[in-house]
């Protein structure tokens, strides 16, 4: 980054978000091999989507297209959300507005060539709540949905997990403890704040946890640039949390059936949906029946873990999602 791109920087912050309310998001499309004896056959079955949690992006599925791909042969898109990734930062950031990205993005990119294609979301904590909206929508196909540890109603608290990692991701952000990017061992430095964390220090997996969050300084590339002659030294984050101040509000919310437009939403799914919960994150209910109220076709599975399911059981939460998603059978 040169002194022209770090002024820029400076002045989009100076200045805010802009309020958009649909932006084009960024995404890896990881395509089908292409057999000559059938010419496109991989465009009449369902394309995946994925989407990641908050402070991810698009990178934490690549593990995941492998098998998806070997089981599967069909388009599969990680897309980063707003304010994430390589995608546009804009405002606002609330569920609604993060669905109606995701599905003018269909439309965009997949429904051009392929009208009505089938689709199955997954979707990451974040991304599951984002995932479970938008397979109510009338405007897009959606044949299956998986939602990781997010359920679909409001949330009386966030994560002890989620919640000490954001508090000291903030405090860094708002330089209330100060790392500078020209010290060389800064990526050192920060891994080991998020690892030394007293939640992350007894998780057998909390190096993951600690890495998930500490990605988003370590891979900023405005970090990674020299720092030499600017005047702003300190670490910056990838998603802009200073203009996102109510950013645990809006993920604890969820949309009441009775403020979706009837002519853009469905208020219940019919659609079998799959809720995978960690039974050591407080993040679904023990009620499961409270999913069914507006997803009745739902089914849950349990794993012995966190919020970080993927993380933590990366094997066995692979095939659960590849066994639910060739299951033709509808949930009881």
């Amino acid at each position: 980054m040169d002194l022209l791109e770090e002024n820029m920087h400076k002045s989009l912050h100076k200045k805010g978000l802009e309020l958009r309310d649909v932006v084009p998001l960024a995404f890896h499309h990881t395509k089908p091999r292409i057999r000559r004896a059938t010419p496109a056959p991989w465009k009449e079955k369902p394309a995946i989507i994925n989407l990641h949690g908050l402070f991810g992006s698009h990178i934490m599925f690549h593990s995941l297209n492998r098998p998806l791909m070997k089981t599967f042969e069909t388009d599969i898109y990680n897309v980063d959300l707003r304010n994430h990734g390589n995608s546009p930062r804009a405002q606002p950031y609330d569920y609604l507005t993060l669905s109606k990205d995701i599905i003018q993005m269909i439309r965009d990119n997949i429904y051009r060539e392929q009208p009505g294609r089938p689709i199955y979301l997954i979707g990451f904590s974040l991304g599951g709540k984002v995932a479970l909206l938008s397979s109510l929508s009338r405007q897009i196909n959606v044949k299956k949905c998986i939602s990781i540890d997010l359920p679909p109603y409001e949330l009386d608290k966030v994560d002890d997990m989620f919640m000490q990692n954001f508090e000291l991701l903030e405090k860094i952000v708002k330089r209330e403890i100060k790392v500078r990017r020209s010290c060389p061992s800064w990526k050192t430095d920060i891994l080991t704040m998020f690892r030394e964390l007293p939640v992350n220090k007894c998780n057998p997996n909390g190096n993951n946890v600690a890495l998930y969050f500490a990605n988003g300084f370590l891979t900023y590339k405005p970090n990674n640039e020299s720092s030499s002659g600017l005047e702003n030294d300190y670490l910056q984050y990838a998603v802009p949390l200073e203009y996102m101040p109510d950013i645990i509000a809006e993920i604890k919310k969820w949309p009441s059936a009775t403020s979706l437009n009837p002519m853009m939403y469905h208020t219940k799914s019919q659609l079998p949906t799959l809720f995978m919960k960690g039974l050591h994150s407080s993040f679904i209910k023990n009620d499961y029946s409270l999913l069914k109220t507006q997803y009745p076709q739902s089914s849950v599975l349990e794993f012995d873990c966190g919020h970080t399911i993927l993380m933590d059981y990366p094997k066995e939460s692979t095939e659960a999602i590849i066994k639910f998603l060739s299951n033709n059978k509808r949930v009881q």
